[in-house]
């Protein structure tokens, strides 16, 4: 086994004698330096004097590795574990912003009745391809046309019509089956209308 080779407090037996600049006692009070002899005291082990003889020199944030040389690795490599250095030197300058505050109000924006809209086509876009949407399309204006009076009866014609109740623009709206309204006076509309059709046509 060879012999232990004097150098520097704190190197092990074969490694390279340190380099690292000694620091006077006035550099900080509460950190030990090692005596002028390179002789460590007996009850202090090579690892203490290892550390407070290395000076630290804390990064500057301009000389940080970009970010494409950083990896997930946080486990610690041999040798001395780095202490806490603070974010620079430069003082903290906050963001001279104003507060705002941001409210939505529904508008007063109204329309007449709509008697042949297709509700989940025309506001959600929910279709059926563009093979069979023209069918459907065709299909829900046929099918109205016999209960358009009912309808009148239930939204007249002169009534404003709001957009309260539906989806906002860009939710995430589901396909409803709209069920038919229940209206005593769209159904007197409805049963005047047959019977003014069948009184007039032959």
């Amino acid at each position: 086994m060879p012999d232990a080779v004097p150098g520097e407090p704190g190197d092990l037996p074969g490694s390279a004698k340190s380099t690292a600049p000694r620091r006077s006692p006035n550099d900080n009070p509460f950190v030990p330096v090692a005596p002028e002899n390179n002789r460590a005291p007996m009850n202090a082990g090579p690892s203490n004097f290892r550390v407070n003889e290395l000076k630290f020199e804390c990064p500057s944030p301009k000389n940080l590795k970009p970010i494409t040389e950083l990896t997930a690795k946080i486990t610690l490599s041999a040798g001395d574990v780095p202490q806490d250095c603070p974010w620079g030197e430069d003082q903290f300058t906050p963001r001279c912003w104003d507060g705002t505050t941001y409210t939505w109000t529904a508008s007063a924006l109204c329309h007449k009745p709509l008697y042949f809209e297709d509700t989940q086509l025309e506001r959600y876009g929910h279709g059926f391809g563009p093979w069979l949407q023209p069918v459907a399309s065709g299909a829900n204006f046929f099918a109205r046309f016999p209960i358009l009076p009912y309808e009148m009866g239930l939204e007249p014609p002169t009534e404003c019509i709001y957009d309260l109740g539906y989806y906002r623009p860009g939710s995430c709206a589901p396909y409803i089956i709209e069920g038919a309204p229940l209206s005593l006076r769209g159904a007197a509309f409805e049963a005047g209308a047959v019977a003014g059709a069948a009184a007039v046509l032959p």
